[in-house]
C-alpha cells in the first residue's frame, strides 16, 4: 500500500510539473499559421460547418477547439486546449510503459516525454499531429491490451478499431499504420491462428464498416477527405534518391533537437529495452519506425512535425532501457537520465525566454520564427495599429498570416480588419482596387509576394516595420494619406 501511494504520488508530481512546464509562456511563440486555420475551422464548427474544410482531412481536433470559442479566446487558451490532449498522452505512455516494464519504468518514459526537446517545442503549438500522436499511441495500447488477453474477446478489437477511427478522423494520415494490426497479431498472437483472423476480421469490419460510408457521404456532399492524405505524396515510391534526400532531411532535425551522443545515449537505451519483453518492445519499435518510414517512402515534401506521432512509442522503448539500467546500477541510470532531461530542461528554459536565438533546425526556424507562415511580427504591428488608429478606422491585410492578425486585435476590433483571400483569382490586383478604397490601414507582408496596382504606394504613407529575427522579411504598416 506504502509503495502504491508512493508511485500515484510521484506520478502526479511529473504530471503537474510537465503541465506546468508546457504552461511556461505559452503564448510567447505568437500563432503559427496552421494554428490561425485552426481557429478558423473551429469558428466554421460553430456557425454551423462542421464538415466544410474536410478535404485537408483533419476533423477531430477543430472539433473539440470549437468547444472553447476560440473565436473569443486569446491565444493561450487555444493552445491551452491543445495541452489536454497532451496530458492524455502523457498518462497513455505512463499506462503503456508500466504494463510493459513497471513503475519505473513509466516514470522514466513520463519524465522524457515532458524534456524531449521535439515534444517540448511541438506540443505547445496547437496543431492536429499533436492529436494525431496521442490518438495512436491509445490505439496501440488498445491493440497490445486485446492481443495480451488470455481468451479472444471482440469487444476488445472493437474498441480498438473506434480508437484507430478516432486516429484517423483526427487525420487521415492516419491510414499509414493500417497494417500494424497484423504485425500485432503476429508477434503477440498466442492464439491459434483462426482465431487470430477472427480477431483482425472484427477490427478491420468496425473500421470498414464506419470509415466508408463515412468518406461516401463526404464526397457525395463534395469532400475529399482523403485528398490530403494523398497531397504531397511522390509519385515515385522507390525513387533512391529521393529517399536519400528525405532521410538526410530527417537526421538533419532530428540532430537539431538532439545532439548525436545525446541519440548515442538513446539508442544504447533502446538495445537494453528488448532485454524486458522483447515481443512487447518490438511492438512499439516497429510504430514508431514504421511511421517514419512510411513518410520518407512515399512523402514528396515533408515537416517535422509529421514524424511526431513516432516519438510517443520510441520514448516509451528509451524508459523501458532506463528501468534496465536502473536495474543494474542506479547511479548510471541517474547521470544519464540527468543528462538527457537536462539537456531538454535547457532548451525549454530557452524557448520561454529566449525565443529568437532558440537552435532549431534550418526548416523549423524558418516556419515558425522567419518566414511568412510564422507569427512573429504579428502581435507588435496589431499594438501598434490599435494605439495609432481612429476607433472608426478600417484595416486591410495583405499578408497570409491575416487571420492571426485578427485574433491579437480586441474581440469590439476585429470586424475592422479586411482579410481578403491572396491565393484566389478574387483577390487579383484588379480588385485591390476597391479594397483599397475602403481601407484607412494597410499591413503588407515585406517583401509583398504579389503584384499590386502601379503607384499604389502614392496614397500610402510608410509607418513602420515590424521585422521578423533575422530582419529578412516582416510586416509595413502603412496609413491613408490625407488630400489637402
Amino acid at each position: 500500500m506504502k509503495q502504491s501511494r508512493k508511485w500515484w504520488l510521484a506520478w502526479v508530481f511529473m504530471m503537474t510539473l510537465g503541465w506546468s512546464i508546457r504552461f511556461l509562456a505559452l503564448d510567447v511563440l505568437p500563432l503559427f499559421i496552421d494554428e490561425a486555420v485552426l481557429v478558423g475551422w473551429s469558428s466554421s464548427v460553430l456557425q454551423g460547418n462542421p464538415l466544410a474544410f474536410g478535404s485537408e482531412g483533419r476533423y477531430l481536433t477543430p472539433w473539440v477547439t470549437a468547444l472553447f470559442t476560440p473565436q473569443q479566446a486569446s491565444v493561450w487558451v487555444i493552445r491551452a486546449v491543445s495541452l489536454l490532449s497532451t496530458m492524455v498522452g502523457w498518462s497513455t505512455l505512463v499506462a503503456l510503459t508500466r504494463r510493459l516494464g513497471g513503475r519505473r519504468a513509466a516514470l522514466w518514459s513520463l519524465s522524457l516525454a515532458i524534456f524531449f526537446p521535439v515534444l517540448a517545442w511541438h506540443e505547445r503549438i496547437a496543431v492536429a499531429d499533436n492529436t494525431l500522436s496521442v490518438m495512436i499511441l491509445i490505439w496501440i495500447w488498445f491493440l497490445i491490451r486485446a492481443w495480451e488477453a488470455p481468451n479472444f474477446k471482440p469487444v476488445m478489437h472493437i474498441e480498438a478499431g473506434l480508437i484507430f477511427i478516432l486516429s484517423f478522423i483526427t487525420k487521415s494520415s492516419a491510414l499509414l499504420l493500417t497494417p500494424l494490426p497484423i504485425c500485432v497479431a503476429i508477434i503477440l498472437g498466442r492464439w491459434p491462428w483462426r482465431m487470430r483472423w477472427q480477431a483482425l476480421a472484427w477490427h478491420y469490419s468496425v473500421v470498414s464498416a464506419l470509415c466508408l460510408p463515412f468518406l461516401i457521404f463526404l464526397r457525395w456532399r463534395g469532400v475529399d477527405f482523403l485528398g490530403r492524405a494523398t497531397y504531397g505524396m511522390a509519385s515515385d515510391f522507390f525513387n533512391f534518391d529521393r529517399i536519400i534526400q528525405q532521410a538526410s532531411f530527417f537526421v538533419e532535425h532530428w540532430l537539431g533537437y538532439w545532439h548525436w551522443w545525446l541519440s548515442l545515449i538513446a539508442l544504447v537505451f533502446v538495445i537494453l529495452a528488448w532485454h524486458v519483453d522483447c515481443r512487447r518492445v518490438a511492438v512499439l519499435s516497429l510504430a514508431s519506425v514504421a511511421w517514419i518510414a512510411a513518410h520518407l517512402l512515399i512523402g514528396d515534401f515533408l515537416y517535422f512535425r509529421y514524424f511526431l506521432p513516432a516519438f510517443f512509442p520510441f520514448l516509451g522503448v528509451v524508459g523501458l532501457g532506463l528501468e534496465v539500467i536502473t536495474r543494474q546500477s542506479k547511479l548510471l541510470a541517474v547521470i544519464s537520465s540527468t543528462v538527457l532531461i537536462g539537456f531538454g530542461a535547457l532548451f525549454i528554459q530557452q524557448a520561454a525566454f529566449n525565443l529568437e536565438d532558440l537552435p532549431l533546425p534550418h526548416l523549423d526556424r524558418l516556419q515558425y520564427l522567419t518566414a511568412d507562415s510564422s507569427g512573429m511580427a504579428v502581435p507588435s504591428t496589431a499594438e501598434r495599429w490599435l494605439r495609432l488608429a481612429k476607433p472608426e478606422a478600417r484595416l486591410l491585410g495583405l499578408l497570409p498570416q491575416c487571420e492571426a492578425l485578427r485574433l491579437y486585435l480586441t474581440v469590439q476590433d476585429r470586424q475592422r480588419l479586411t482579410c481578403p483571400n491572396l491565393l484566389s483569382d478574387s483577390a487579383r490586383p484588379r480588385d485591390f482596387g476597391l479594397l483599397l478604397a475602403e481601407a484607412d490601414w494597410l499591413v503588407v507582408e515585406q517583401p509583398y509576394p504579389l503584384r499590386l496596382p502601379n503607384a499604389w504606394e502614392h496614397n500610402w504613407e510608410l509607418v513602420a516595420v515590424e521585422y521578423r529575427p533575422g530582419e529578412k522579411s516582416g510586416l509595413a504598416l502603412y496609413r491613408r494619406l490625407v488630400v489637402s
